[in-house]
Formats: structure tokens, sequence, C-alpha cells
């Protein structure tokens, strides 16, 4: 029940208990024969219980007022409760719809650089950068091992890969310098993005990496032009990991996984055995 109706119904018993009072009051002393100061005096004695009602009625009055707005104050604590609830739930909602649209955004660009990576090897040029530093590779650790007869330390192997390696590829980077350009971006794209589970999608542009290029990568992350940005995100998403033991074999003296962190072939069967 309203505060309104309440009290409408409290006047109505109000007006309608004095006037019948009054009414019962006239009826008994009716025909006042004697007015004076005392029949009067008497007359208004008579209202002193109904005063005393009111006096009771009214303090009444005011508990049941001061308990109906309690009442409508709790009504109104569980509405604003569940607007909060329903304002918090959209918010997560509209959570949920920003990921979901991140997510998409990034999935469309991820899958478009790798398939223009995809084109970028098809131009076959990795095959022959690596067939040209794995040659020069090979002859300059055999001149090093003829003049000095002992095992070359880790950072004499990374300082002859990187001179021969700058060899070799200046002489395809008009047409293999965009492929590992363009393979770092991919990395790194995935890498600055706020996905949850990267490794997922380094995984995939891992897949597509066939042996040579795994080479390729290999000796262009040891060299001046990867070392710095590009080997640090091979190491942290293990892209090495599918990196045959065999494209190694005239590195005998040297034991090519120690030139990189271990995180690099993670989870290949060369981290597993060494």
């Amino acid at each position: 029940m309203s505060i309104k109706r309440l009290s409408f119904l409290l006047v109505g018993f109000i007006v309608a208990l004095v006037v019948g009072y009054t009414s019962v009051l006239l009826y008994l002393t009716w025909p006042i024969n004697d007015v004076s100061l005392d029949r009067s005096g008497l007359l208004g004695d008579s209202f002193g219980p109904l005063t005393s009602l009111f006096s009771g009625l009214g303090f009444a009055g005011l508990l049941i007022t001061i308990y109906m707005q309690q009442k409508e104050l709790g009504l109104q604590r569980e509405e604003l409760s569940l607007t909060r609830k329903q304002i918090a739930n959209q918010t997560d909602e509209l959570a949920e719809q920003n990921e979901t649209m991140a997510q998409q955004r990034f999935e469309t660009t991820f899958f478009n650089m790798l398939s223009l990576h995809r084109e970028n090897t098809n131009r076959k040029v990795i095959s022959g950068l690596v067939s040209s530093i794995e040659e020069g590779l090979q002859l300059d650790f055999e001149i090093e091992f003829q003049n000095r007869g002992d095992r070359l330390g880790k950072l004499k192997s990374i300082e002859l890969i990187n001179n021969n390696y700058i060899t070799s590829y200046s002489r395809f980077e008009s047409a293999c310098g965009h492929y590992f350009r363009h393979l770092y971006q991919i990395i790194k794209y995935v890498d600055n993005s706020v996905i949850k589970d990267k490794r997922l999608y380094t995984n995939l542009v891992r897949a597509q990496l066939n042996s040579t290029e795994l080479q390729a990568l290999y000796f262009n992350c040891l060299s001046q032009y990867g070392s710095e940005k590009f080997k640090p995100l091979v190491e942290e998403y293990g892209l090495l990991k599918q990196i045959p033991e065999k494209s190694f074999y005239y590195m005998k003296e040297i034991d090519f996984m120690s030139l990189y962190d271990n995180r690099a072939f993670q989870g290949s069967e060369l981290n597993s055995g060494s």
C-alpha cells in the first residue's frame, strides 16, 4: 500500500471519528438548555479523549509513514541494484563484442600477411641464397680449421657466419630482402597484438616454412640484419623447432644450437636430445 493511499485512509478515518463522536455527544446532551461557562467547559472537556486519540493516531501515522518510506527505499535500492547488474551485464557483453571484433580484425590482417608471404616464397629466391651461404660457410670453416686446428668459439662462429652471410646476401638482396622483412613483420604483428593465444598464430607461420627457409632464417637472425630484432622473436616463439639437423652437416666443430637460446628449438627432437 502506498503512503498516499494510507494517508487518505487515515484522514478519512479521523474525519469520520470526529463527526461520529460529535454526533453522539450532541445526541446525548441535546437540547442544551443551560448555556453557561461551566457547561461549555464540561462540553469542551468531553472532547479530551478524542484529543488523546488523535495524538495516538498521529504518532501511529508517523510510525507507519516511516515504515512505508523505509520499504519504498528498500524497493528503490533493489531496483538500483538490478539496474547496476544490467549495466554490468551490458558492459561485459560490449567488452566481449569488442574482443570478438578485435580478434576478427587481427585475423583478417594476419591471414592477408600470411598469404603475401607465400607469394614471396613462391618466387623461389630463398633456395639460391641458402645454397650460396652453405657453400661459403663450408669453405671458410674448412680453411679456418686447417689454419687453426682447433674449435671455433661461439663469438668467432657468429662473426664467421655474419661475414659470409653479408657476402652472399648482397647478391640476392633485391630478390629476397623483402622476404625476411615481411616475415619479421608478421611475427612482430602477432607479438604486438593483444590476442590471448599468440603462439597459435606463430605456429601457423612456422608451419609455412620448409627446411630451406628455416636454414635461411637461422643464418639471417645470426647476421647483422636480424640479430637485434628478429632473433629474439624467433627464440620467443620457437620458430626453429622443425629445422633438420642435417642442414648443418658442415658445421661439425660447432654446436649450431648453442648460437641460439634453447627456446628457439623448444619442443624439437634436437632440443630434447641436447
